[in-house]
């Protein structure tokens, strides 16, 4: 069913030819672009007459979308101006990315199956937690075990990387753009995945015009430290997390956040 479109939604950009960077027009005077809703994070694809000014939202899409590869067939200009169908590639928390074809109307078919091995295969869960901290909205995502029993807490690992805002990618496989490693692998040997959004405060400037390194910043320090374990309290209290199960890990910048975090707290029992 179609909705309206509110332009305060996050806008990802426009379905386009990558290749040309020409527009799919899938009806007349139309243009498609992909919206990231803020309440939950689903993206909408919003259709856009732009020779009456009016939109329509569509359903919303349960999967992640890869701007970077999304491709138009057939070719634009072969026999007609429009073109009917574009090819995105889509996944979600139990599917890797594969092809899908986006018709005129909205719709989606898959074209790929590139790892059929793993089709049938369980993974873990994935959630949105949400609560207030100092008044503001923050977020984590929460990966429950392949064989999570509901009322049951669980060892959980913390993969953490600051300054990145993790839920935007809610329904990626795996969510590995924190660490490079696919956190599924985690999920189906029993664990936990808590992956907060860690904003990173402002960093004072040393005379020579460079930002002071995290390492060198007592606020930097507490503010990677005071959100990991703001998250860490609410999957508690929701009775996801197993209080006296957790491990935290982190590369790159994520490294300064492992140290940031275990600075301040003794409740974790293995850092990486």
């Amino acid at each position: 069913m179609a909705v309206s479109f509110s332009p305060s939604e996050d806008i990802l950009g426009i379905v386009a030819d990558t290749s040309s960077w020409g527009v799919w027009q899938p009806k007349l005077n139309t243009l498609v672009i992909l919206a990231r809703r803020d309440s939950d994070m689903k993206i909408v694809p919003v259709w856009i007459n732009y020779a009456t000014g009016s939109s329509v939202a569509l359903s919303a899409i349960l999967r992640y979308i890869s701007l970077s590869s999304i491709i138009e067939f057939p070719p634009q200009g072969i026999n007609s101006p429009l073109v009917n169908v574009a090819v995105l590639t889509l996944e979600d928390p139990s599917h890797p990315p594969d092809l899908w074809s986006m018709s005129g109307d909205g719709s989606l078919t898959q074209v790929t199956q590139i790892n059929p091995r793993i089709a049938n295969r369980k993974f873990g869960t994935v959630h949105l937690l949400q609560w207030k901290e100092d008044g503001k909205q923050a977020r984590a995502i929460l990966i429950l075990p392949s064989n999570y029993v509901e009322g049951r807490r669980y060892p959980t690992i913390v993969t953490q990387y600051p300054a990145i805002i993790h839920s935007r990618t809610l329904f990626s496989f795996g969510s590995t753009d924190v660490d490079q490693i696919n956190q599924q692998l985690y999920a189906t040997r029993g664990y936990a995945v808590l992956i907060p959004d860690i904003s990173e405060p402002a960093r004072p400037e040393l005379a020579d015009g460079a930002g002071v390194v995290a390492s060198e910043n007592p606020n930097v320090i507490k503010a990677f430290a005071r959100q990991v374990n703001a998250a860490l309290d609410y999957g508690i209290q929701q009775g996801y997390v197993d209080p006296k199960r957790l491990g935290i890990i982190g590369i790159s910048n994520g490294g300064y956040g492992v140290m940031s975090t275990i600075v301040s707290t003794n409740r974790f029992r293995a850092a990486i």
